[in-house]
């Protein structure tokens, strides 16, 4: 992970729980997300808590079943 963005061992949990019940790859998902909450923290604007905002994304995304 990107040393200005940590996720906590919670956050990486839910994570991977919500990509295997939605069929996803939990490294794609937390790739695009890094990628994502990287290009925001250089315009000024870093996730607060990035834990939640991860478990948010994952959450959001489509189901592949």
């Amino acid at each position: 992970l990107s040393p200005e963005i940590q996720l906590p061992e919670w956050a990486e949990d839910k994570a991977r729980a919500i990509a295997r019940g939605k069929g996803r790859d939990y490294y794609v998902l937390l790739s695009d997300w890094l990628a994502f909450a990287k290009s925001e923290a250089t315009k000024g604007n870093p996730p607060k808590s990035a834990g939640a905002a991860f478990v948010a994304y994952c959450g959001k995304q489509d189901s592949l079943r």
